[in-house]
Parts: C-alpha cells; sequence; structure tokens
C-alpha cells in the first residue's frame, strides 16, 4: 500500500485522494490500521501501549487464574459484566453516593467486589467490557442481547426487551 507522497493534504482532492492507495482502490479501516502500526513500529514507538497490555493482560488472568471461562461468560447474559465493568469505571466518591441512595449495581455476591487503586480498577472494567464484547460476539444472530431467547420468539419474564414498545403495526 502506498499512500500520496505528500503527507500534509492542501485540497479537499488532496485530502479525498489521500484514502485511496495506489491503485486507487479505497483503503479499508485495516489498511489504515496497519499502517499505522508500520509506522509506529518504524518510529521504535510502544503501539499497544502499557494501557492495552494491561487490559489485555486483566482479561488473560480472569480466564487462567479465576476459570472465567468463554462458556462461564456466557452464563451472564444480562449485562452483569457490562455492568461491573460501570461499576468499576466510576470513583469512589460516585460509588458512596450511589450506595447510600440504593443505587448500587454491582451485580454479583459482594465477595467478588475488589476494588484497588483507581488505575486497577478501570483495567479490571477494561477487562469485563472485553468479555462482554466476546459474549456477545459468540452469541446467535439474532438472539436478544439480554435474556439470549430469539428476538422473534418470546423473551424471559425479566428481560427488559419484554418493555420496549413493539414495532409492528399497532392498527
Amino acid at each position: 500500500m502506498t499512500m500520496n507522497a505528500d503527507p500534509v493534504p492542501h485540497t479537499l482532492a488532496d485530502f479525498k485522494a489521500s484514502f485511496f492507495d495506489a491503485s486507487r482502490r479505497p483503503l479499508t479501516e485495516q489498511d489504515i490500521f496497519d499502517a499505522g502500526v508500520r509506522s509506529g513500529l518504524a518510529r521504535g514507538a510502544d503501539v499497544l501501549g502499557e494501557a492495552v497490555r494491561d487490559v489485555i493482560t486483566e482479561r488473560q488472568r480472569q480466564m487462567s487464574v479465576e476459570g472465567w471461562t468463554p462458556e462461564h461468560d456466557d452464563q451472564h447474559d444480562m449485562g452483569e459484566m457490562a455492568h461491573a465493568a460501570a461499576w468499576y469505571s466510576i470513583d469512589q466518591m460516585m460509588r458512596n453516593a450511589l450506595d447510600e441512595r440504593g443505587l448500587s449495581f454491582w451485580p454479583w455476591a459482594q465477595e467478588w467486589w475488589k476494588p484497588t487503586t483507581p488505575r486497577r480498577d478501570l483495567v479490571k472494567a477494561g477487562a469485563l467490557i472485553l468479555a462482554e464484547i466476546e459474549r456477545i460476539d459468540r452469541a446467535e444472530p439474532g438472539t436478544c442481547f439480554f435474556c439470549s431467547q430469539s428476538m422473534s420468539g418470546t423473551h424471559e419474564i425479566d428481560c427488559p426487551q419484554n418493555s420496549v414498545p413493539s414495532t409492528g403495526d399497532q392498527s
């Protein structure tokens, strides 16, 4: 892939042309990502960065040490991992305020709540978000995000989807 020789587009046409390779094929997101990675590696840059590595390492630790396998994660199909990530991502003062009002949304037994430092808590949140995204990606197409039932069938009784108005004919 070769991009235009002039690194700074000066006109709208130059800008548009910078998104095509030499064959005039539009660059894909992967092409742009690969070019950025190569550019970073050429400069000796740490392409992923410490934060990304820490989140991935935490996700791997959750699986290997805690035993939270994909099969286990698939059982948490009511958004629990996203809720836990959200709880880890907010600061202590906000958590206290929500707790005082009875609005805590930690989804599991209190023994699993293990806050440490603000940065470490954000790393845990990131790893939980990865786990939730992976769970969604494994779900069958047409499956309800909340209760894992078919979107064309009957949802579980406590599924939030039950409160969503039907888009069908209301006449």
